[in-house]
């Protein structure tokens, strides 16, 4: 089993998507909320990279898509292949927005107010540790009297 596979937890406060919580990638995560690891030689996106640990090559063409639409999970039964129109359409299925906020103001007050490593939080949220650093330290999103 490859390294980055070790450094997941089961995160209970998600969604259960086909009958389990996410996993969640705990190592380097980008902005983009996805989680990076170095597989195979290359620096890889940690979903695809679990999916091609798993299953073998990604064919030309598709993407490794999560029915959880939470970036850093790399639970297998929460990734699916699918083309970039498949992802678009799922997304509009779903609302999701490309420009939406991530968090509502009581997940912003909570993660304010906690005393957990940031990188923890980061991953508990699906965002990044320099997102939750921007968050408590007044960097980032209008307060609004949080």
């Amino acid at each position: 089993m490859k390294k980055f596979l070790t450094r997941v937890f089961r995160d209970t406060s998600t969604p259960k998507v086909k009958g389990v919580h996410c996993l969640v990638f705990t190592g380097a995560v980008i902005p983009t909320g996805y989680g990076h690891v170095r597989y195979e030689g290359e620096v890889w996106r940690v979903h695809r990279a679990a999916w091609t640990e798993r299953h073998g090559p990604i064919p030309v063409g598709l993407n490794v898509c999560h029915h959880c639409d939470n970036r850093p999970c790399i639970e297998d039964r929460h990734l699916y292949l699918g083309t970039t129109q498949d992802n678009v359409d799922d997304r509009q299925r779903r609302g999701r927005q490309r420009y939406r906020a991530k968090l509502t103001d009581a997940q912003v007050r909570e993660i304010m107010a906690s005393t957990e490593r940031q990188v923890d939080t980061a991953a508990r949220y699906g965002i990044t540790q320099g997102h939750v650093s921007n968050l408590k330290h007044g960097r980032m999103r209008a307060t609004r009297n949080l």
